[in-house]
């Protein structure tokens, strides 16, 4: 669960605004629903505690403020806000409860000397280093600055005042009115960027949707995924470089992912098999290191282990991509097109006709970038064609014991779409979504 919190510290008043994207325990979005948010704020020594009821919106996103909650115990103005933390207890419509604990100095967040003596005015420095975007988090914040501690903000009386950390300007205001004075100041660009880079793509867009993100223009986000430069990471942490043929984003490797996208472990196969139950298989004797060749996987299998934003493409995907390689008809079963070599990487059988995978001196040789590799396949337990063979899973089952796939050997340059037993063990690609 993602939360960013914008906090207020003043001579008067200690408030903070907190919002976070609301999940239940089987990470589904928690959306338009009336829940209660027990808060708890503590320092290891000093304790606030208060309750909200709440509202979450269509994107599961609930907004509250921190110092206005009922039944409040403790108090925020002896908290030592960097060592202090935020625990959020939310209490959903079934009864069921979940709990997030975010540390304040982990979260971006905005300092307000509300009471500044007699002035106004604002602390004018600007970094160029925050992008748009970032800023439109901390709204109404008027000014941006790396500072990484929380400053001292004295009060004075008319006159200037100037804003340092570790004794190097950061800020300053001139005090020349009467009335209370706010000065805004983010702590930490890069705060914002952690915070925003540890969200999945349905929470940014829900905090974007809250926060009204750019105005109504779509913000620059440097955390957006650029095919062929971003990569994907399984849930072992695993990363894997990325290419984009013609409008499809693939992975470039095969998976080695012993976990399924929510994290539960996939048994190893050993001489286990099954038509239901997910096993993957690690063919140690190839000659191709694991991070090159892979493990092979069961059908079962095959479908849990691309993480969130990926899938394990259908039949149908896997023939868009190859229509974009070849002339030639794709669209039936057996040996179809001239295109394997341009999916074709290392580790092949040596082989001169052209088109093939074997041939590397072919000048289309991994023209896509595809870069196949023969990690052979585990039958029935066996592990054969090392060297030879490539076989990819698609997502489309063809019966309830077969499904489709696709196939390439060192020495054709033709690729085979057909369909298997569920049980055998293939290769993995992710296709994003």
């Amino acid at each position: 669960m993602a939360a960013i919190l914008l906090m207020a510290v003043g001579a008067t008043a200690q408030k903070l605004s907190y919002s976070a994207v609301v999940r239940n325990s089987a990470n589904e979005l928690v959306a338009n629903a009336n829940i209660t948010v027990a808060v708890s704020v503590t320092d290891g020594v000093n304790t606030y505690t208060e309750s909200h009821a709440a509202t979450t919106n269509a994107n599961g996103l609930v907004t509250l403020t921190i110092g206005e909650g009922a039944g409040a115990t403790g108090s925020l103005s002896g908290m030592n806000w960097p060592a202090a933390s935020i625990t959020a207890t939310y209490t959903l419509p079934d009864g069921a409860t979940v709990t997030n604990t975010v540390p304040v100095n982990a979260v971006p967040y905005a300092l307000y000397a509300e009471t500044a003596g007699s002035g106004g005015g604002i602390v004018t420095e600007t970094d160029p280093t925050v992008p748009a975007w970032a800023k439109e988090l901390t709204k109404p914040a008027y000014d941006y600055s790396e500072i990484t501690g929380t400053p001292t903000i004295p009060t004075v009386n008319d006159g200037t005042l100037t804003i340092q950390k570790n004794g190097a300007e950061v800020g300053t205001f001139t005090a020349n009115q009467s009335g209370n004075t706010t000065v805004n100041i983010t702590i930490t660009a890069q705060d914002i960027i952690d915070a925003v880079n540890g969200m999945t793509d349905a929470e940014k867009a829900a905090l974007c949707s809250a926060l009204n993100c750019g105005g109504g223009s779509e913000p620059s986000d440097p955390t957006a995924f650029t095919c062929g430069t971003s990569k994907m990471v399984d849930a072992d942490g695993n990363e894997y470089e990325t290419v984009l043929i013609g409008t499809q984003c693939w992975t470039k490797t095969n998976l080695r992912s012993t976990k399924a996208a929510d994290g539960s472990a996939i048994p190893a196969g050993g001489s286990a098999t099954s038509i239901t139950d997910p096993y993957y298989y690690d063919y140690s004797s190839h000659s191709l290191p694991l991070a090159t060749r892979g493990y092979l996987y069961n059908w079962p299998a095959a479908n849990l282990v691309c993480p969130a934003g990926w899938h394990l493409p259908s039949d149908a995907e896997w023939t868009v991509m190859e229509q974009t390689q070849t002339s030639m008809d794709v669209t039936g079963s057996g040996w179809r097109g001239d295109h394997a070599g341009k999916l074709a990487g290392e580790g092949w059988e040596p082989s001169t006709t052209a088109g093939a995978p074997g041939n590397a001196s072919d000048p289309d040789h991994n023209a896509t970038g595809f870069s196949a590799v023969p990690a052979g396949g585990c039958f029935g337990s066996s592990f054969n064609d090392a060297g030879n063979d490539a076989y990819f899973w698609s997502s489309t089952q063809d019966d309830s014991g077969g499904a489709w796939y696709r196939y390439l050997y060192y020495s054709n340059a033709g690729v085979i779409r057909d369909n298997y037993g569920k049980d055998y063990g293939y290769s993995v690609r992710c296709l994003r979504d």
